[in-house]
């Protein structure tokens, strides 16, 4: 069983791996305009003390909530999804009344909701959508960051984006929106004296001037590095677990950037002891408190374990063998192969449990495969998101295609029961 779900997380780490590489887009612009001027007041509200939301953060898949709506996009997905909160509409963001959207296949470039993404990068600030997409022009070749209206309207692309010695052959893995300013990490190989060295770094990008930088990096380290960033305030938190050639953690340590005081603190190392799982999330307590548990682990049950004063302390061990995810104020645990969703509090106290359920699947007009589907968590313990990813969808009989859908479960409820907020067939 063990050895399955090993396998299975190794196929999942290598496709994400594979998309460190810029693909070969070719998305028309609305607008050559390099920079327009009214972008300061669109990013006034992050600059001026608007914090990154950490519900949905960590993970890799692309979810926004506003006032009205839930916006969802896939890693590097094709297109942009909506669901309106009053009406329970959802669908492709386009604004084309007689479009057919992802009905007409996975790259209808005339749809005003094909935004063919790099990797998580959608966000939004001041009523606009931003998002970051390649290039192909006889002008411009590369990366660039988009802008939309809430409604899918006004698409234009706002700055084309340089990531420096990287720009070639790798792009940052994320771009979340935090007082102003994009964190992410990258990942790529170089040559130094006819020598191959893989080069980790954590990254930050100015929408407003392009300025691209580096806040801290590591060479010669392992290919499995899946950092965790968490924003709080002034500070940003993230993690290095250094896999080397295995995927469970060999080495771990947790850094945190002071945004103000450019600053980098080491707040934990777990120097030359082998901690064990992979993958850890992590989440932060305004008091400074860091909460990690691994989401793989293949040699025994996941344990949620806390950070005080640079020491690392287990505080209980999962009954359930499986993965392990943080939300705030709480826990989950996927257990395998079962797959139950089991929230429980940071004291290991069980809130709800959420039987595998997939009926939901009957309403989204598609024959659905999913077996072996991943499960991606958000959310807090009032209301939890989770993605159903590498999904396999079956078009007219013959085609086929892995997609993903969003469900959101009222965690208030007595029994929390699925709401579909998008459906993806075109991951």
């Amino acid at each position: 069983m063990k050895k399955h779900l090993f396998i299975l997380l190794l196929f999942m780490l290598l496709v994400l791996f594979s998309c460190t590489v810029p693909k070969d887009q070719s998305l028309v612009t609305v607008s050559d305009t390099a920079f327009p001027s009214e972008m300061d007041s669109h990013l006034a509200e992050s600059k001026n003390g608007s914090d990154f939301d950490n519900r949905f953060g960590r993970g890799y898949q692309n979810i926004i909530e506003t006032d009205d709506a839930y916006y969802y996009c896939s890693f590097s997905g094709k297109y942009l999804y909506y669901y309106d909160k009053q009406s329970g509409i959802s669908g492709v963001l386009c604004p084309k009344p007689e479009c057919t959207h992802d009905e007409a296949g996975m790259e209808n470039k005339n749809c005003g909701g094909f935004v063919n993404s790099h990797a998580k990068s959608l966000f939004s600030s001041g009523e606009k959508l931003f998002y970051v997409s390649g290039v192909w022009t006889p002008e411009y070749k590369g990366p660039a960051l988009f802008r939309m209206n809430s409604d899918g309207t006004g698409r234009e692309m706002v700055r084309e984006l340089d990531f420096g010695e990287t720009q070639d052959f790798s792009w940052p893995q994320r771009f979340d929106l935090h007082r102003g300013k994009l964190y992410g990490w990258i990942s790529y190989e170089y040559v130094e004296e006819s020598e191959p060295i893989i080069r980790f770094a954590i990254v930050s990008l100015d929408p407003e001037t392009g300025e691209y930088r580096t806040i801290y990096e590591k060479d010669d380290c392992g290919m499995t590095i899946w950092p965790k960033l968490f924003y709080i305030d002034g500070y940003v938190y993230f993690s290095v677990p250094d896999a080397g050639p295995m995927l469970n953690t060999s080495t771990l340590e947790i850094f945190r950037w002071n945004i103000e005081t450019e600053e980098l603190e080491k707040l934990y190392s777990s120097d030359e002891a082998i901690i064990f799982g992979g993958m850890y999330d992590m989440w932060v307590e305004n008091d400074g408190n860091i909460w990690l548990v691994p989401e793989t682990n293949f040699e025994r049950n996941p344990e949620l374990m806390q950070i005080l004063n640079g020491e690392l302390k287990v505080v209980f061990e999962y009954p359930d063998f499986g993965s392990a995810h943080l939300i705030g104020g709480g826990t989950v645990n996927i257990t395998y192969p079962g797959q139950e969703l089991i929230i429980t509090d940071m004291s290991g106290n069980v809130l709800k449990r959420i039987e595998k359920e997939l009926s939901f699947f009957e309403d989204i007009g598609f024959n659905v495969d999913a077996y072996g589907c991943d499960l991606d968590i958000y959310g807090d313990i009032n209301e939890l998101f989770v993605v159903y990813s590498h999904l396999r969808f079956v078009h007219d009989g013959r085609n086929m295609s892995y997609g993903s859908c969003l469900v959101r479960y009222d965690l208030t409820e007595d029994e929390p029961q699925a709401q579909l907020l998008a459906v993806s067939p075109w991951d």
